[in-house]
């Protein structure tokens, strides 16, 4: 089964395709600001509000979906554990150097 992107709006419209899009962006901010739920479970039930918008209204596949999820999380978390070994280190160093 072959799969192509529709880059068209949603119902035509920009505005309503814009309106969709924006959803789980406020979902997680209701989920911290006035739920006050934790980062991480307000993030991940934010992932799968979103999964669950692509899946249903964009028509994604669920296995795309999954594995552009999966190359998000990837790609973002490689760069925060670069900060964290490299702020140890700097640490380290500064511990052993008597600064």
């Amino acid at each position: 089964m072959e799969w192509t992107q529709n880059y068209s709006a949603l119902g035509g419209s920009v505005g309503l395709t814009a309106l969709v899009v924006s959803l789980p962006i406020f979902y997680l901010l209701w989920a911290l600001a006035i739920k006050r739920m934790k980062g991480h479970i307000a993030g991940v039930s934010t992932l799968l509000f979103t999964i669950i918008i692509v899946v249903l209204v964009y028509k994604m596949p669920l296995g795309i979906a999954l594995s552009a999820s999966a190359l998000g999380i990837l790609n973002g978390l490689f760069p925060i554990a670069w900060i964290i070994v490299t702020a140890v280190f700097l640490y380290n160093l500064t511990v052993e150097a008597g600064i």
